[in-house]
């Protein structure tokens, strides 16, 4: 006499076999391998999820319904894992959460974005889901892996616009080349993935992708699809290396000395693994990609500037700077917490918005100000980057020098306001010693000093700020406040 187990598990088969027209299988064909790195302040809240509030983590009204949805919390609790805790316990609570309340169709938690995002995570991190599951358990988790490919299949003869379109036709290609049964599927998306990996390879860059988050979300995507298709020994769009190169030199340009990215603001330092796991070019050709997306760069001798020409919206600080010497972050914007740790703390989202003021970032402290136009110099004595900007008040007028040996950032500043200021936020790790008389000397954890000079303002120390490596922490500013229309500031190295 079959026990309970087994009747559920033919009742499961037998509901698959006519739902899914065909059995279910107990196997992956290929699976992209997971590159995000640990991180344990997100893996402990999502643990504490799991024990007392799962099933309300995925509810429609909750702030974190999207981001529970996409399943991006997988990667911390697999990190989790792999270093040696427990990150399969939670992770299987939160799933089954997620398959009590929302297993079955429903427009909002299937929005096509949400089951691009939730296949690909599903399929990276398998084995948190399958791995000493019963037979019942394995059959949930396959089926939903391919009701969700058949439902990006449907989704893509709709109306999905050009950014929604490329996440999309990545999930469904790789649901095509780990899932058996799904080969058709693969064969039948790869003309417009190649159309739009093509497009991508050529300059045609949707603006999420000024993000360096979501930049290193879709390389990340890229080079998995990538690693699926050698995997299967299949033939990938001729394009997809080109494209993939695109986002590498992205990221490679933003890329500072301690692996992570520069803070510009909004921005995080990203994660080190994953921009690691995509092998980001830092070659020259960076520097045309960069403003592409409203960044410009310059560098010397292991002194690197980075400078945010606008790219989230005219008040985020345009014409804000960030400057390292080697491994040090020195001058850098406040940042904001990760977007996940945003999604689960609602008191952290409200950080993110209010780390996007011109006050959070290294340039002037006022709003109203549009994107920087951008003249660039370079010579043998160094690189100038002169930058306006317009407003309601006069505007903003910018030119940094970075001086050919990487010693010395000469600076210049004119807005037609009184009492203009400027604020230059420094890393946690940077200790500020003096500011009176224009000076202030800024120690940086390798030893290594910098002196800040300036002229025609007043300088102070005060309190700040900073978040780009997680929560919110305090650490220290210089704020110069103009006692004429123009100011001029120096920084160098000691």
């Amino acid at each position: 006499m079959p026990t309970s187990q087994q009747r559920v598990s033919a009742g499961n088969r037998f509901y698959h076999d006519v739902s899914l027209r065909g059995p279910v299988p107990d196997r992956l064909l290929a699976a992209p391998p997971d590159p995000w790195g640990p991180d344990d302040a997100l893996a402990d809240r999502l643990a504490r999820i799991a024990s007392r509030h799962a099933d309300a983590f995925f509810a429609r009204e909750a702030s974190t319904f999207a981001y529970a949805q996409s399943f991006g919390w997988l990667a911390p609790l697999a990190a989790r894992e792999r270093e040696g805790g427990d990150g399969r316990h939670p992770a299987r609570v939160l799933w089954e959460a997620w398959l009590r309340g929302h297993g079955r169709y429903a427009p909002k938690p299937w929005a096509p974005l949400l089951t691009a995002a939730r296949t690909e995570a599903m399929l990276r991190h398998s084995g948190l889901l399958l791995e000493g599951r019963d037979a019942p358990q394995r059959e949930a988790v396959f089926g939903t892996l391919i009701r969700q490919t058949r439902h990006l299949a449907r989704s893509l003869k709709g109306k999905a616009g050009p950014e929604q379109r490329l996440p999309l036709l990545i999930g469904l290609a790789l649901g095509g080349l780990c899932l058996p049964f799904a080969a058709e599927q693969e064969r039948v998306v790869k003309p417009p993935l190649a159309a739009g990996l093509t497009a991508l390879a050529g300059g045609a860059l949707p603006k999420g992708l000024r993000d360096p988050h979501e930049a290193v979300r879709l390389a990340v995507s890229l080079h998995g699809l990538r690693e699926a298709y050698r995997a299967r020994g299949l033939t990938a769009p001729a394009d997809l290396p080109p494209a993939l190169a695109v986002l590498r030199l992205l990221l490679g340009g933003l890329r500072v000395g301690d692996g992570g990215l520069a803070v510009l603001p909004g921005g995080t330092e990203g994660d080190r693994s994953a921009i690691e796991a995509v092998l980001p070019l830092m070659r020259g050709e960076a520097d045309a990609v960069l403003e592409h997306y409203g960044y410009a760069r310059a560098g010397a001798q292991g002194t690197l500037l980075h400078v945010d020409l606008g790219r989230l919206s005219s008040d985020a600080g345009a014409g804000a700077f960030a400057l390292t010497d080697g491994p040090d972050r020195l001058i850098t914007a406040a940042g904001a917490p990760s977007p996940a740790l945003a999604a689960i703390d609602p008191a952290l989202s409200t950080w993110r918005e209010a780390l996007l003021r011109p006050a959070a970032a290294a340039t002037l402290d006022a709003a109203g100000h549009g994107a920087a136009a951008l003249d660039r110099e370079d010579s043998r004595a160094g690189t100038l980057l002169a930058m306006v900007r317009s407003g309601a008040e006069g505007g903003h007028k910018r030119r940094l020098f970075l001086e050919a040996d990487g010693a010395a950032l000469l600076g210049e500043d004119q807005a037609r306001m009184p009492g203009a200021v400027y604020r230059f936020p420094l890393h946690p790790g940077v200790e500020a010693r003096g500011g009176t008389e224009g000076r202030a000397t800024l120690v940086l954890r390798s030893g290594r000093s910098w002196r800040f000079e300036s002229a025609a303002a007043k300088l102070t120390i005060e309190d700040g700020v900073y978040a780009g490596a997680g929560t919110p922490r305090p650490s220290r500013q210089l704020v110069l406040t103009a006692e004429r229309e123009g100011v001029r500031w120096a920084l160098r190295r000691v």
